[in-house]
Formats: structure tokens, sequence, C-alpha cells
């Protein structure tokens, strides 16, 4: 008793950073410290703020959200499995590109074209939240390591590295719409 609000929720948000941000439930911490008038005052512009910040979601239909993660998910994977090919069957255009241009060892070929095939397929499976997380990490990851590659060898930005955007743009768009998707499930684990 006695304290003031605002100081009460600068200590709460110093002390308990996750809570402060991540639930609303935290603020009865809080609200034991200041006067009972101003309780109600604090209750109602916490949830204000939270449900303003927590709940930031697109305003489209499930229907839609649905139709453009599977659509950009599919383009995806599709140009993810059309770039491994050439890695899994070592032929000359990705030794040439990946072991002559880019330095990488020949025998490391083969194992990022199984890795794009994997991590393609897991995207493509419904469910597997956790390891489909993975999955578009180490796509995102793969996708980053040619870009870096190709700027540290060229010492410049090429503009042809903007080729490189046919298969990002589908990929960051189906992590959204994927997010979005899961978002609007209830989460069953």
């Amino acid at each position: 008793p006695g304290a003031t609000l605002t100081g009460c929720f600068e200590i709460f948000r110093r002390k308990m950073p996750y809570i402060a941000a991540n639930t609303p439930d935290g603020i009865d911490f809080c609200v034991s410290f200041v006067e009972p008038e101003t309780e109600k005052q604090f209750k109602s512009v916490w949830y204000q703020l939270h449900h303003r910040t927590r709940n930031k979601t697109i305003n489209m239909q499930p229907k839609t959200i649905n139709i453009l993660y599977w659509v950009f998910t599919i383009l995806f994977a599709a140009l993810m499995v059309f770039s491994s090919y050439g890695s899994i069957l070592v032929n000359d255009d990705a030794k040439k590109l990946i072991h002559d241009q880019l330095g990488y060892p020949v025998y490391f070929i083969p194992f990022t074209g199984y890795a794009k095939l994997i991590g393609s397929l897991i995207i493509l499976i419904p469910g597997l939240r956790t390891i489909k997380e993975w999955a578009y990490a180490g796509l995102f990851f793969d996708l980053s390591a040619v870009l870096y590659s190709s700027i540290a060898l060229s010492g410049s930005v090429d503009p042809m590295l903007a080729f490189m955007l046919i298969w990002i743009v589908p990929g960051i768009l189906s992590y959204f719409f994927w997010k979005e998707k899961m978002r609007q499930t209830p989460d069953v684990s």
C-alpha cells in the first residue's frame, strides 16, 4: 500500500519482463501494491494495452490464410526441391557452382541436397510444429549461406543475387502464413 501506479508497473516491468509482456494475469502481483481504487484503473489500462499488442494478427479469414499458406508453402517447397536435385546427384553444374565458385568441399554437396529435400518434405506435412520450425530455419540457413558466400567471394553485392528473391519471398510468406495459421489453431500438445 502507498506505492504509485507508475512505480509499481516499472518495478514489475523490470523484475518480470516476460510476465509483464506476455500475460495479463501477471498484473495481480503489481496491483497488490496499489490502493484499491487504483487497482480497477490499472487493470483496465493493462488489459487494453495487452490486447492491442498481444493479439496482433492480420485481418483475414482462416480459409484465406490457409489457402495462402498452402500456395506459398507448395511453391517454396517446389523451389527448394528443384534446387536440391542437382546437389543430390552431384552433377557438373552443382560441382561448378558449389565447389568451384563458392569453395565448399565436394562431399558437402549431397548433404545440402538431402537436407533441402527433407526440409521441404517436412514443411509440407501438417502438424509437426517444432520440427517444422527447424525445417524452416534450416532452409533459410541454406538460402542465407548462399547469399553470404556469394557476397563474400565477389566482394560486393551482385545485382544477380536479386534472383534469390524467387526463393526467399515464397519462403518468408509461407512461414508468415504458417505462424498466422498456428495462432488461430489451439495448441493440442
